[in-house]
């Protein structure tokens, strides 16, 4: 019986290793799908990283955009408050409420000022990397580049149009404050008197 047993115990290990080695060749041709459907570098991922960096821009002008539409309806708020304030009684509260209108519109035109931005392709930088020398990727590069550092000054500049847009909208609603204490001591002293 230990004759058969030993024998049972050979096909069992056969059948073991025979099933490890299928698992095994399985697995190889699984990592060598994957390895297959990686894009090749660079160009999969050069193209990858310039529709990222475009997605990035367009984001950006996007919310740049927002800003600016915002800032023009603080330059128009505090346009028609300032016209409202001029027309009625003018104490020190009036004065000062119409200053603050004004310096939110200021302000509002001030985050409406054009500035001048990168141009949207460097045609520069490309014709020079493709005159450089005979790297099969030096054009791409060149535009990347170009690409990332635009949308480096798109996102600063919509920082810096941000936080003007806030103190703008800040000022105006302490004028709005400022204009409303005004206009409450005018009532309440026109009833004391009155």
């Amino acid at each position: 019986m230990t004759g058969n047993g030993e024998s049972e115990h050979a096909q069992v290990t056969e059948s073991e290793q025979t099933e490890k080695s299928k698992m095994n060749s399985a697995a190889a041709d699984e990592s060598t799908d994957e390895q297959s459907s990686e894009p090749e570098y660079p160009e999969d991922q050069m193209k990858l990283i310039h529709d990222e960096v475009n997605r990035a821009r367009l984001a950006t002008v996007s919310r740049i955009s927002g800003f600016y539409t915002r800032a023009t309806i603080l330059v128009s708020a505090s346009g028609i408050y300032t016209a409202l304030q001029a027309t009625k009684h003018v104490d020190v509260l009036g004065i000062a409420g119409i200053a603050l209108f004004l310096a939110a519109a200021l302000i509002g035109i001030s985050a409406l000022w054009p500035r001048s931005h990168r141009p949207e392709a460097d045609i520069a930088a490309s014709v020079d990397a493709l005159l450089a020398g005979p790297s099969r990727y030096r054009v791409q590069e060149a535009i990347m580049h170009a690409n990332r550092e635009a949308l480096i000054d798109d996102m600063q500049l919509a920082e810096k149009i941000g936080k003007r847009v806030r103190w703008g909208y800040a000022v105006l609603v302490l004028a709005w404050a400022v204009s409303s204490a005004s206009a409450f001591m005018t009532v309440s002293f026109n009833w004391k008197g009155g």
